[in-house]
């Protein structure tokens, strides 16, 4: 059964418990996190920064992630999933605790704290008070010690890295960007959510469109268009009003200006990705499924 603590902000599955989520397109990206947990399993912690702007699917991943471990690579990983933007009460590093000792009991595990920056800042204001980072303490003693143990994964997901103090945790291994533009992954979402005959082209007329007038997040975007889409009148609609009712019933993106600015505040991060994470870890996971080949590998 899964167990939930402070009012279900965070959330522990063993490895059985885990239901089939899947993240669309970002192949790179999953690979790496692939390659990343499976090394976890023979070295101490490995901490990673999930970075990119809202709505790019960033919080899928840890769960995702898990499923694919356990039914595509036939591993036994756990999962934690910290919202941090919902912990609230005076009794949450107690319940932290509880969840942290619960994970080392079933390894290998995942732990992920998504919305990162909101535990993990030098000084936060609850109410009139200005407080040191809430938790940090216990990250800093649970991921930053190098010798804690093997087989955990940490996932520090952030829309804002720039603003967190890394003091709070040791270092970080890795990086993993979720672009906002990226074809394979509108494309993947039509096909799964939609079914549609002609998803690439379909996916490059949105990103042309959305670019003209000025839209820059579409995850969201098109996973609420294809809930409202009707599919019975799905073959009737030409492309272009496929296309205008992505952009409509997803409603309002943000400007291409916030993610050019965005990029330019994150660009340390992102090259870290682009330089380092994309290609060292990518190829680990390919020589694992190399080696495993009576394994199936994932997609």
């Amino acid at each position: 059964m899964v167990k939930e603590f402070a009012d279900g902000a965070i959330k522990f599955y063993q490895s059985g418990e885990i239901t089939e989520e899947t993240i669309f397109g970002y192949d790179d990206q999953m690979k790496a996190a692939l390659g990343l947990s499976l090394y976890s399993i023979e070295e101490s912690d490995i901490v990673v920064l999930i970075l990119g702007y809202p709505g790019t699917g960033k919080s899928v991943i840890p769960k995702a992630l898990a499923w694919k471990l356990n039914n595509s690579l036939n591993q036994n990983f756990s999962l934690l999933t910290v919202d941090c933007d919902s912990i609230v009460g005076e009794d949450v590093e107690k319940q932290l605790d509880k969840a942290l000792k619960l994970a080392a009991k079933y390894l290998p595990t995942i732990i992920s704290f998504d919305e990162f920056e909101g535990i993990a800042v030098p000084i936060q204001t609850v109410g009139q008070t200005e407080i040191p980072g809430i938790l940090s303490r216990k990250i800093r003693r649970y991921a930053g010690e190098r010798n804690i143990r093997k087989e955990t994964l940490l996932l520090c997901i952030s829309n804002f890295p720039n603003k967190i103090d890394w003091s709070t945790i040791r270092n970080v291994h890795a990086v993993i960007y979720f672009n906002t533009n990226e074809e394979p992954a509108i494309a993947s979402m039509l096909d799964a959510h939609l079914g549609i005959k002609n998803p690439k082209k379909i996916a490059n007329l949105v990103i042309e469109k959305k670019k003209k007038i000025g839209f820059a997040t579409l995850g969201h975007n098109v996973i609420e268009a294809c809930k409202r889409i009707d599919k019975k009148k799905l073959k009737k609609l030409k492309d272009s009003e496929i296309v205008r009712a992505i952009l409509c019933m997803g409603g309002p993106g943000a400007s291409l200006d916030h993610i050019e600015e965005y990029e330019k505040n994150n660009k340390y991060w992102i090259n870290w990705w682009n330089d380092m994470t994309r290609k060292w870890w990518i190829e680990w996971y390919n020589e694992f499924t190399k080696k495993n080949k009576n394994q199936t590998p994932a997609q």
